[in-house]
């Protein structure tokens, strides 16, 4: 079992709708699935509302940045995505708790680390009682397919700038969803193209 260092929820920083929505998910997290609940408590201590998603588990305090848009998702997908990239956080410092620091970019980025965050997001889902519709849609995310290993920031960012012109020019191309900047300690970035569900909650 995760014994929570911290009792406190995360700091959360962001707009009042986006505030009230993570308040409802780590809720969820709480009631639903205690020790999903104790891993975000201990390895993410601060969510705050930002341009793109992903989780800064080298910054002090740990931080998950979550993309505006996902805020106004379902809250059941809200939750499983702050499980998710707590236990990004998780690997890199149970790591560094037992090896010191630099802690490798493969222990905690790139597709192997993914799909271990993947498998515990769907876990956490079937405790929350999540729609069918959510778990089918992360089951077909499950293999890490949307992480590239070892790919530069620079060349994350020439990708989602084309496919933004792409969509200005209404183009039928899939378009990048979020992406996790700057993740990896040195000079490596580490990015998802993972898509969000389409659906959206009507909730405030």
């Amino acid at each position: 079992m995760v014994r929570c260092a911290e009792t406190s929820e995360p700091e959360i920083l962001g707009s009042v709708r986006f505030q009230e929505q993570i308040r409802q998910a780590l809720l969820l997290l709480k009631t639903k699935d205690a020790e999903a609940y104790a891993i975000v408590a201990r390895y993410v201590r601060r969510i705050q509302e930002g341009e793109r998603s992903g989780m800064w588990a080298y910054k002090d305090p740990p931080t998950y940045e979550n993309q505006r848009h996902h805020g106004l998702l379902l809250v059941t997908w809200c939750a499983a995505t702050i499980a998710h990239d707590s236990f990004h956080s998780k690997l890199y410092h149970d790591y560094r708790k037992a090896h010191g620091a630099p802690v490798p970019d493969e222990v905690w980025t790139g597709t192997a680390a993914e799909q271990e965050c993947m498998r515990h997001q769907l876990a956490v889902m079937q405790h929350l009682g999540t729609p069918a519709r959510e778990i089918d849609y992360a089951r077909r995310q499950a293999e890490g397919h949307y992480v590239k290993d070892k790919e530069k920031w620079e060349d994350c960012r020439k990708r989602e700038v084309v496919d933004r012109t792409r969509r200005v020019a209404g183009r039928n191309v899939r378009r990048v969803a979020w992406t996790r900047p700057a993740l990896a300690g040195h000079g490596e970035a580490w990015k998802s193209c993972r898509q969000p569900p389409r659906w959206r909650s009507v909730a405030g």
